[in-house]
């Protein structure tokens, strides 16, 4: 088993998102119109954003601040909840077997049905993805129908963890953890599922939770070493293999922003890695140490803590590792989501969505 040492963000590990950024949940723009009706994913698909990879090469500007704190209600008895953003902006979001979604700033609204806890969701302009701990669920987001359903029969034991990475030409990567306990993790499976696929590709049966992130076209994760000293950077294009394209430190945070993976290591240093070069380049940070990064279009951002509450997301030079502004959010937060970063958190036992700008 390996250790983890403040990563696992709400339980989910840990993004990614797809959006995406990331990690584990996932994640991944304009605000859309008032909140989907009940039953359907959302409501029509509005003109997507740039993608993940554009939105989050825009050069930062501006004082973050927040722009909208929504209240999603109680936090379940089962207190592991899980989000995506889509590249519309739309988020998704689960506390137990019903998926939610939450359009602009408008009220959450019951999405779907899955019938089986929600480990992990991942979404596109067109589809919803959901992963229980038997399988990934696709749903229409226009209609709210059920478009396709793959097992995940990878896991040595069921699955307890789980996030999603959607890329843009319709490939979408799932990893699985089947830790039982909140001191570690097992090592994760790690998927590829190709379009008209009949079944899920095993890319990793080694990989690292919570690393997996996209730049809209490769899949990224981490894959330990079997010594445990370090880690190799995997990549995965559209095809059923992973090839390492760099050494990486173990226990990483991982995100995609400014064309660049970029992986966080304790306790001060900052690692990116820009697609097709040799190795990865490293600068020290003073940030505060982070417990979730996400590349988005207000630059790369730190999600950290204080001994009471993690409450600060901060914009981190990723050339540099110089800090660059700071912003404190009104809930306890847990996950960072992109491009448009969003935080998604706990506050007075309530679930809250803060967007920020």
């Amino acid at each position: 088993m390996v250790k983890l040492l403040g990563v696992i963000a709400l339980g989910v590990l840990l993004s990614a998102c797809t959006s995406t950024a990331s990690q584990p949940s996932a994640v991944s723009q304009s605000t859309p119109a008032s909140a989907a009706a009940t039953g359907s994913a959302s409501t029509a698909a509005t003109t997507p954003a740039a993608s993940a990879s554009a939105t989050a090469a825009a050069s930062p500007g501006g004082a973050l601040r927040v722009t909208a704190d929504i209240d999603l209600g109680p936090l379940s008895a089962q207190g592991q909840p899980v989000a995506a953003e889509a590249p519309d902006g739309t988020v998704f979001y689960a506390d137990g077997q019903v998926v939610m979604v939450v359009n602009g700033d408008g009220a959450p609204q019951a999405a779907e049905h899955p019938g089986a806890k929600v480990l992990g969701i991942g979404a596109s302009a067109s589809e919803l993805y959901v992963v229980t701990p038997q399988a990934l669920i696709a749903y229409s987001r226009s209609t709210g129908n059920q478009t396709g359903r793959l097992a995940l029969t990878g896991s040595p034991a069921t699955p307890t963890t789980a996030g999603v990475a959607v890329g843009g030409n319709g490939d979408v990567w799932v990893w699985t953890d089947w830790a039982t306990d909140f001191s570690g993790y097992e090592y994760a499976m790690v998927y590829a599922v190709l379009p008209g696929a009949a079944k899920p590709d095993v890319l990793s049966t080694a990989g690292e939770p919570g690393t997996l992130t996209t730049d809209g076209t490769h899949a990224y994760f981490l894959v330990a070493s079997k010594n445990s000293l370090g880690a190799s950077l995997m990549e995965a294009t559209s095809g059923p293999q992973a090839s390492s394209v760099a050494a990486a430190p173990t226990q990483a945070l991982v995100g995609f922003s400014q064309s660049q993976v970029v992986l966080y290591a304790q306790p001060d240093s900052l690692y990116t890695y820009t697609p097709g070069a040799a190795g990865t380049t490293a600068v020290t940070t003073h940030a505060a140490l982070p417990v979730w990064v996400a590349g988005t279009s207000s630059g790369l951002l730190f999600l950290t803590c204080s001994k009471q509450a993690c409450s600060t997301v901060t914009q981190v030079n990723q050339s540099s590792g110089t800090t660059v502004v700071s912003v404190a959010v009104p809930a306890n937060s847990d996950i960072l989501l992109g491009p448009d970063p969003v935080v998604v958190g706990v506050e007075s036992g309530h679930l809250h969505l803060v967007r920020l700008s």
